[in-house]
């Protein structure tokens, strides 16, 4: 018999079944990571824009410089305003105009002293009562995050 050197046609066919099978699950593992790395990062990012609104809420109700001094009762107050067919609140000193979710994003938003409720137009904000929170931020992807919160002025 002669002596061949090199590899025949079935051999290069399994070699190849196996490169595919192998290279196949590579790719499927490397879809799912990069898949989960985008929610996780969608979800981080919409933590943060929910923890910007409640820093914002917190300041307004906090901070001094933030309330509008009402000239008739000489009381201190700030404004909330809750849209519910747009999903859109503002807040503000005197009118609520500042708005608290960025554009792309949805907010349903309840306050209250001392219970939540849907805030019908503009509310006043008593600052030197606690304000019951409880706001829901969706992105333009569906992925929600919930925060139910009371903020006291110390």
């Amino acid at each position: 018999m002669k002596d061949e050197k090199g590899i025949t046609l079935i051999e290069l066919l399994v070699a190849l079944s196996i490169l595919v099978i192998i290279s196949s699950l590579l790719y499927g593992a490397l879809v799912d990571v990069n898949k989960n790395y985008r929610q996780i990062s969608e979800r981080n990012s919409l933590r943060q824009d929910a923890n910007r609104i409640l820093a914002t809420l917190t300041n307004y109700h906090q901070k001094k410089t933030l309330h509008y001094v009402d000239p008739a009762t000489n009381k201190e107050t700030y404004k909330i305003k809750y849209d519910p067919s747009s999903q859109t609140a503002y807040i503000g000193q005197s009118s609520a105009n500042i708005p608290l979710a960025d554009s792309g994003q949805k907010i349903e938003l309840k306050v209250g002293q001392p219970n939540y409720q849907e805030i019908p137009n503009e509310q006043t904000i008593d600052p030197y009562k606690p304000l019951y929170v409880n706001f829901k931020l969706i992105d333009n992807t569906g992925i929600s995050y919930e925060i139910n919160t009371i903020i006291k002025q110390y």
